[in-house]
């Protein structure tokens, strides 16, 4: 059997896979790590930047304030890596059209060229809403749009990953 599936990377799918991703455990660490980082390095600028204002204005404050301020900035670009990103590869309006069998998968690649992948290559498969999230890596994965099978249906595509996919690495309903 073979199901097909055409999914836009659309601003909307790119941004559904960034919140998914902050969701888990993982990211909810990460983002306490960075709030905290934040928090400390605006309240170590703010300090660091009164002192010059008084007129201490030590070599040493001096480098401690324009690192803090380069830390701020980063932080910022950050924080809002994600928007930047989706924004950045949805302007391609790229649609990738996947065909899963029992042997694998096949999609479209980047260059035009048709890429195969094996279902061993999936290290764990999550959903939303409106997506399943095939992770290839730790950070990055095939989205697939619940709403877009051509052949097949979502519920054919929940059987078929159920057959395939380790269920150690299977996480939908």
């Amino acid at each position: 059997m073979e199901i097909k599936n055409h999914t836009p990377y659309t601003y909307d799918a790119l941004m559904a896979f960034s919140k998914h991703q902050a969701a888990s455990p993982e990211g909810k660490k990460s983002h306490w790590f960075f709030l905290a980082v934040g928090i400390l390095n605006t309240v170590g600028l703010i300090r660091y930047g009164l002192h010059l204002l008084m007129g201490n204005r030590t070599p040493l404050y001096c480098l401690v304030f324009a690192s803090l301020v380069f830390a701020e900035i980063c932080f910022f670009i950050v924080l809002f890596a994600p928007q930047i990103r989706a924004k950045r590869i949805a302007k391609r309006c790229a649609t990738v059209s996947y065909n899963f069998t029992e042997e694998g998968l096949t999609h479209n690649a980047k260059n035009g060229e048709i890429a195969s992948l094996s279902y061993d290559g999936i290290l764990k498969v999550t959903e939303s809403p409106d997506y399943y999230f095939l992770y290839i890596a730790e950070a990055d994965a095939h989205i697939v749009r619940k709403d877009g099978f051509t052949e097949g249906n979502e519920d054919d595509f929940r059987t078929l990953l159920r057959t395939v996919i380790d269920p150690q690495k299977l996480h939908i309903q």
